[in-house]
Formats: structure tokens, sequence, C-alpha cells
């Protein structure tokens, strides 16, 4: 699977991936805000692995993709769109990138493509997306994303021994699809 934004490459993951991913994952800046350490070297290969894995399954539930700039081969994050069951018709949305490349604009651009995917090609009528509470960053990206915050859930996930808040996200396919419409000036009357 290959997706192309106006910034970015969004691909399958390969064995190459490993160094570039392992940044993302080690950095505690980047992990901090998901309530996260520095991940295990482990996890990483785990991650490319499992992602490898499921680029093989059919029916594939599970699309964990590689992130990347047009002008390097490094993928600076990823981005995931995880099936609940193939007749649910809903997934759950995820991205994470390098800490150098906040602020940019990437982790909107590539959910973006990612909804597109997930309505257009998949027939998902429902993409839900969860973030820690105190993690603004990403609910802005989810935010800008037309997702609107359906739960917020108080101690319900425990990272490392601590217990925190989670917002949970939504947006349905009609939404996503009268959004578009409003973005590019065709809205009828009724709305």
């Amino acid at each position: 699977m290959f997706l192309q934004t106006d910034r970015l490459l969004i691909r399958e993951f390969q064995p190459d991936d490993f160094a570039a991913l392992r940044e993302v994952d080690a950095d505690s800046k980047v992990q901090s805000p998901r309530g996260l350490e520095a991940l295990p070297e482990t996890q990483t290969r785990d991650t490319i692995l499992y992602s490898m894995v499921a680029q093989q399954e059919s029916p594939r539930l599970l699309y964990q993709l590689a992130i990347q700039l047009p002008t390097s081969p490094s993928l600076i994050g990823w981005c995931r769109l995880r099936l609940a069951s193939v007749d649910k018709q809903e997934a759950e949305l995820g991205y994470c990138l390098a800490y150098r490349f906040w602020g940019q604009g990437y982790a909107t651009e590539a959910a973006s493509s990612l909804l597109q995917f997930g309505f257009e090609v998949l027939c998902l009528h429902r993409i839900v997306a969860g973030c820690l509470a105190t993690n603004r960053v990403s609910a802005h990206v989810l935010e800008k994303l037309g997702m609107r915050c359906e739960a917020h859930f108080r101690q319900n996930v425990q990272v490392t021994g601590i217990w925190h808040d989670s917002l949970v996200y939504a947006v349905l396919c009609e939404e996503w699809k009268q959004q578009l419409r409003v973005h590019e000036g065709h809205v009828d009357e009724e709305g």
C-alpha cells in the first residue's frame, strides 16, 4: 500500500526502517505525551515485524505505515489504521512523529490521508482515535481532522504505574464527507 499527500509519502514498513523508527521510539520527548518512557529496542523490532506480517494478511486488519518525506528515504514517523473486525466497519487511527518534525502539520496531513483511505477505500463507517487528556497537541490534531471528542475517561489508562485520563475522538463517514463538501464550497442549503 502506498499513499501520497502534498508533502508526504506513506508506505509499508521495510526491514531497513529500524534505525529511523528506533530514533522515534527511544525519544522521551515523543513518548512522554503518550504517557510512556523511551520504548525498548525489542518493541521497535516488533513494530516492524508485526507491520510486515499484517501486509500479508487477508483480510487485512492492520495498516501500520511509515511516513517519510519525498526528499529522504528515512521515515519521520508512522501512522496506523487498526480495524476492529472485517464486518464492524470501524477502525482506530494512530500516529507518531519524530520530535523534530512536530508543529509542521505532518501528523494532520498523514492522519487525514488515512481517514480518506479508511472511508473511501475500506468503506468504513466510523474511525476513532484516543489520546491522553494531557496530550493537547494530539487532541488538536484530531480536532483539526474534524473528529469530535466523544468521551473523557477519568484515570482509565495506567502507564508505568501512573493513572491517566484519556479522551476518545471519532468521526463518521457521513460527517467526514460533509466536511469535505464544506471545505470544497459545495454545501447545499440544508447544510
